[in-house]
């Protein structure tokens, strides 16, 4: 009897996947056994999770409510709803209610939902040159066009000459994604002025902004930003999505999506869960509802100090192979190589220091990513961090040769 080849049965968007995001993918972002230095993931730290909160809630939670084990509704715990509202009032402006919530199994199954219920194969999507969603997004098939980052966020110059571009061709984009806080990957931050260019575009031109925001809540300086969904008076031009996974625990799985009833009926067409773990839902919103702001600050000082730690690494073992941005929060920073670097030596010479990053080309809108990586400082503790990057400096040493 014969092996099944598998790799003939993967699709192209699987294929191509497996080899932009590399094997160890399937990891979890942590890394094979070579791998002990790992900044690939964007994986929190097990050290700042509230355990004993969390025992204590999920007590709370069972003797409060006898559905708590039972399915859920699609719309996810009301609850669970509350808190999300609360949270996002303190951006001011518009405030969701209840009808405009959504829960999810992570950010990560909100943006799925968001794909399959607006993008037909061969629909136009706008993409930064460097964005999160550049190779997952693919399965889906659209037709892909992009537009420049820089410090401050995207060209609202590029992306009005891209949409009078299309527009002329008779092409109306379906949406265009960005990260506005701490961005990923680039790590950085918009200012309140592009965001309300961005958000005069999409009133403009009539086009949808997915804001995914898993990392604002993470700031360690500079001024807080209102969200593109608080800047939205009509609320009709932004689809928002969050997560606890960064703040509470990736494990717990809780996400959301925030949009007009109207919109978020099309997405519930793909939500065939049951409901989003009912049960981890009223834990985490027992949790929430006290403890919450106390445990960002804590997870926020853990990740201050880890970000500090890899900025100095870098700045003893680095700089002179490279340059880095210093992101404000988040968990992510950003590094662009020097010319005489060679990626793929590099990549060789950091998986021989056991050394894992993602690759630029991981998140290229356009084909590009070459000379750039992005580093993860939140999952290793500080003295790992110092080893990794010492190690990923020598690398690099070796791949300028």
């Amino acid at each position: 009897m014969s092996d099944i080849n598998y790799d003939k049965l993967f699709s192209t968007a699987a294929t191509e996947r497996l080899g932009t995001m590399g094997a160890r993918r399937g990891l979890g972002g942590v890394g094979g056994p070579q791998v002990k230095f790992s900044f690939e993931g964007g994986m929190p730290d097990p050290s700042t999770f509230p355990m004993e909160g969390i025992a204590d809630a999920t007590r709370r939670a069972l003797r409060k409510d006898p559905l708590a084990l039972n399915y859920g509704s699609i719309m996810g715990f009301d609850g669970m709803r509350d808190q999300v509202i609360e949270m996002e009032k303190i951006f001011g402006g518009h405030v969701p209610s209840r009808d405009n919530i959504m829960i999810t199994s992570g950010a990560s199954q909100a943006l799925h939902l968001a794909y399959g219920a607006l993008i037909n194969a061969g629909d136009t999507i706008i993409l930064e040159s460097e964005s999160y969603i550049a190779q997952q997004v693919k399965m889906y098939n659209p037709k892909v066009e992009t537009v420049s980052i820089d410090a401050g966020g995207p060209s609202i110059a590029g992306l009005r000459q891209k949409l009078d571009e299309l527009k002329a061709k008779g092409v109306h984009p379906k949406f265009f994604y960005t990260i506005t806080g701490f961005h990923n990957p680039l790590g950085i931050t918009f200012s309140r002025e592009r965001c309300e260019q961005l958000l005069a575009l999409a009133y403009e031109y009539d086009f949808l902004i997915l804001e995914d925001d898993p990392y604002s809540r993470i700031r360690f300086s500079g001024e807080d930003v209102p969200s593109l969904y608080s800047l939205d008076a009509g609320g009709r031009h932004v689809l928002r999505m969050g997560t606890v996974s960064k703040i509470l625990g990736a494990g717990m799985r809780i996400g959301w999506v925030m949009a007009e009833p109207e919109m978020l009926r099309g997405l519930q067409q793909f939500k065939q869960d049951g409901g989003t773990n009912p049960f981890a839902q009223r834990v985490a919103a027992e949790y929430w509802r006290e403890h919450l702001w106390s445990h960002i600050g804590e997870v926020t000082a853990s990740y201050k100090n880890k970000r500090d730690t890899m900025m100095a690494a870098l700045n003893e073992y680095c700089k002179d192979f490279a340059k880095w941005n210093t992101p404000e929060g988040g968990i992510f920073l950003w590094v662009d190589l020097n010319k005489d670097v060679d990626d793929k030596k590099l990549q060789q010479y950091s998986e021989q220091e056991g050394v894992a990053y993602r690759p630029g080309s991981a998140f290229s809108s356009n084909g590009g990513g070459k000379g750039h990586l992005r580093l993860a400082y939140s999952f290793q503790d500080p003295d790992t961090i110092t080893e990794g990057i010492k190690r990923l400096g020598r690398a690099m040493a070796a791949a300028a040769d």
